[in-house]
C-alpha cells in the first residue's frame, strides 16, 4: 500500500468543517437508502451479492475444516496448504498467493473483455462448480465416480505429504477457487460503478461494504444446519451451494454491466 500513500496525489482541501462533512455524508446515505428502489439494478445486485459473497466467504472459512474431516489431512498437510512453513510449504504458499493475485488480474481481463456482469456470473459459476467438485472428493475417490484406492496405486512422489492423485486434484480445485473467489472482489466493485449514478457512487459503496457483513451469519448457520441434518461434513459444506445459487440467479436479473460504462447523469435512475 505504500505507493498509494506516497505517490497518489490527494484531493484539494474543501475547507468544510469535519462535523459538517459528517452530517452531510450521513444525510446523503439516508437519502440514498430511502431512494435505492429507484435504482433497481443496483439494488438487485447488492441483494444478490449478499448471498454469493457470504457463500464464497464460507468456502474460505470451511475449506480447511472440510479437508481435515473428509480428506483426512493432518497438521502437516494443513500447515502446508494454508501457510508457508518450511521449504515445501513456502513453495505451495507462494503458489496459492500468486493464484489469488492472478484472480484479481483475471477479473480485470474479464471486465474488459466480457463486462463485469458476465465476469461476476463466471466467477460465481466457477466457485459453484468448485464446491460441487470438492463434495465429490475423498481420500480414495475422485469426482464422485473415479475410485482411487491408495493401496492399489503407487504414490505420485516420495514426499511426506500429498502423495496421492485425489489429494492433488483437491489441491487443484482449491487453486481454482482461489482464482475465481479473488476475481469476484474486483469484478463486483467494477459492476457496482456501472450501475450507480456517479454522484452517489460513494454512498453506494458504503452500502456495498455493509451488505458484505449484514448476512455474515448466514453461511455458518447453513453449514451448521446442514451438518446436523445430514450427519456429515459433506451435507454442511453442500449448503453453501444454496448461497452461491441464489446469488447467481439474482445477478441474472441485473440489467447493465456490459463492457462499456453507460453515460449516467448524476441523478440517473441506473435502469
Amino acid at each position: 500500500a505504500l505507493p498509494l500513500f506516497l505517490f497518489t496525489p490527494d484531493a484539494e482541501r474543501t475547507g468544510v468543517p469535519i462535523l459538517t462533512a459528517l452530517k452531510g455524508g450521513a444525510a446523503e446515505l439516508v437519502t440514498m437508502v430511502r431512494t435505492v428502489g429507484r435504482i433497481r439494478n443496483a439494488a438487485v445486485f447488492l441483494i444478490s451479492r449478499m448471498f454469493y459473497y457470504d457463500g464464497m466467504t464460507s468456502i474460505l472459512i470451511y475449506a480447511g475444516i472440510y479437508a481435515v474431516g473428509v480428506m483426512k489431512w493432518g497438521a502437516l498437510e494443513m500447515l502446508f496448504f494454508f501457510s508457508a512453513i518450511g521449504a515445501e510449504m513456502l513453495f505451495f504458499g507462494i503458489i496459492l498467493s500468486i493464484l489469488a493475485t492472478a484472480g484479481g488480474m483475471i477479473g480485470l481481463w474479464f471486465d474488459q473483455v466480457l463486462g463485469p456482469k458476465r465476469a461476476v456470473q463466471i466467477q460465481i459459476g466457477m466457485s459453484l462448480l468448485g464446491i460441487i467438485a470438492m463434495l465429490g472428493m475423498a481420500p480414495d475417490r475422485i469426482l464422485y465416480l473415479w475410485s482411487w484406492p491408495p493401496t492399489a496405486h503407487a504414490p505420485l512422489w516420495n514426499g511426506p505429504f500429498f502423495r496421492t492423485l485425489p489429494e492433488w486434484v483437491f489441491l487443484l480445485i482449491g487453486f481454482s477457487n482461489a482464482i475465481f473467489i479473488t476475481g469476484q472482489f474486483s469484478s463486483s466493485r467494477t459492476l457496482l460503478t456501472r450501475l450507480t449514478p456517479p454522484a452517489q457512487t460513494g454512498a453506494f459503496f458504503g452500502v456495498f461494504a455493509l451488505s458484505g457483513t449484514a448476512t455474515s451469519w448466514l453461511g455458518p448457520f447453513l453449514v451448521n444446519q446442514g451438518t446436523h441434518l445430514f450427519h456429515s461434513q459433506q451435507g454442511g459444506f453442500a449448503s453453501i451451494t444454496l448461497l452461491l445459487g441464489v446469488g447467481f440467479l439474482g445477478v441474472l436479473f441485473v440489467e447493465g454491466g456490459g463492457r462499456q460504462a453507460p453515460a449516467l447523469p448524476s441523478g440517473g435512475s441506473g435502469e
